[in-house]
């Protein structure tokens, strides 16, 4: 495609959403830290396993799938809704 054509291509795109951890917000707000720490609980509660075994799993997931939700949505036929409902309810207030 044309340098010149570019704009044109992307004209119809109303608005971009990125979700880079830890790139939108500084490190230093410890935003991610949360998600983490309720990802480990989800996999707790979800699959009735103790800390060790979810931040294990977790790993796992991570290694073989990129995600964690890939991972329980692969290997436990996990639906991603109330999974990411929980993960993302933290805290914005170090904003």
């Amino acid at each position: 495609m044309p340098q010149n054509d570019l704009p044109d291509a992307f004209s119809h795109v109303s608005a971009w959403v990125f979700d880079l951890d830890n790139t939108l917000y500084s490190p230093r707000v410890r935003l991610f830290d949360q998600i983490e720490r309720r990802m480990t609980e989800w996999v707790m509660a979800t699959l009735r396993v103790e800390r060790a075994e979810a931040d294990r799993l977790r790993g796992h997931y991570w290694a073989r799938y990129g995600t964690t939700l890939a991972g329980l949505m692969a290997e436990h036929g996990v639906e991603p809704g109330p999974y990411l409902e929980h993960v993302h309810d933290i805290s914005f207030a170090a904003l």
